[in-house]
């Protein structure tokens, strides 16, 4: 999970952090570096937004986990906290 941090206070704004990318580790893959896929990836606005179901995802729903929640307009962030996006 990647966190970004933006801060606009210099222009009279505040300090925003959210999440902008989540990565599924697969194992090992090309010269010994960590397979991965793209979950989530910046979007426009630099927030994740849903890329690719991850590799294991049977096993994720098999402990509860919603597909839905990688589907756009599915997850939390048009309500998050203090409606902001």
């Amino acid at each position: 999970m990647h966190i970004t941090t933006v801060d606009e206070r210099w222009i009279g704004g505040e300090r925003h952090r959210f999440v902008s990318q989540v990565l599924e580790c697969n194992g090992i893959g090309e010269g010994g570096r960590p397979a991965v896929t793209d979950v989530f990836a910046p979007g426009p606005d630099g927030r994740a937004i849903p890329e690719h179901d991850p590799v294991d995802l049977a096993d994720y729903v098999r402990v509860g986990f919603d597909p839905d929640w990688l589907r756009p307009g599915h997850g939390r962030w048009a309500g998050a906290v203090g409606g902001r996006r």
